[in-house]
This record gives C-alpha cells, structure tokens and sequence, in this order.
C-alpha cells in the first residue's frame, strides 16, 4: 500500500480524543492516541481488518482500538484514508449519513 493519508476531520478527532483524556491523565492521552495511529499502519499494511460498513458509505471499514474507539477508513488508490477517529458511543451511523 503507498501509505496513509489521515484527514483534517480525523486529525480534529484525534486531538479531541487526546483533550479529553488528557485533562485526566496526559501520559494515558498519548499512548491511546500512539496505539491509534499504530492501527493506521496496521490497517495500511491490511485494509481487510475492518469491518464493512457499505450501508453508511460504499467502501467504509470500521476497525476499532481498544474496544472504546473506532477508526473509520477507506481505500483509495492504493492509500489508506483515515476518515474519522471517534468513541463508540458515539451516533457514528448519523455522523456518516450527513
């Protein structure tokens, strides 16, 4: 695979995931988000890891880290696109259909 490409909306979700637990606990803050960005080589190197998810958008994968956070990709042209990075509680159906 040529490599992974994460977008400003993933990027924002990462940050936004790292505040939130950083105002608890900044070491527990970086390595969530060291083992998130892990995955994305992890899934570069395996895009078939995911779960589909073709109901929310043609060629969505789900691939979750650490059972509370998702990450959201797809591939395109041999890159990885890394969509989204959020909470599982999260309304992630409705976040996709906008």
């Amino acid at each position: 695979m040529a490599g992974v490409l994460v977008t400003p909306l993933a990027e924002a979700d990462m940050a936004e995931i790292w505040g939130y637990i950083a105002s608890d606990n900044r070491a527990a803050a970086d390595r969530l988000i060291r083992q998130i960005s892990d995955m994305f080589d992890s899934l570069a190197a395996n895009p078939e890891l995911g779960l589909r998810y073709d109901s929310l958008r043609p060629g969505l994968r789900c691939k979750p880290v650490k059972r509370n956070y998702l990450i959201f990709y797809e591939v395109v042209d041999g890159v990885l696109r890394v969509l989204r990075g959020l909470h599982a509680a999260r309304d992630y159906e409705d976040l996709f259909r906008r």
